[in-house]
């Protein structure tokens, strides 16, 4: 990844983090890909935001 496309992925967080103030970080490494379907479809359903 060039530095330009990193900057602009901080510059994107830093907007997000600017812009809420409630935040929730989720390992869904451990998660099969149902679970993790579910789970964006319930996000998704109550409008937080990836």
């Amino acid at each position: 990844m060039k530095k330009e496309q990193k900057q602009v992925m901080i510059d994107d967080l830093s907007k997000r983090l600017d812009e809420n103030n409630i935040i929730y970080i989720a390992d869904i490494s451990n998660l099969d890909a149902v679970a993790t379907s579910s789970l964006r479809r319930q996000c998704f359903a109550k409008n937080i935001k990836a």
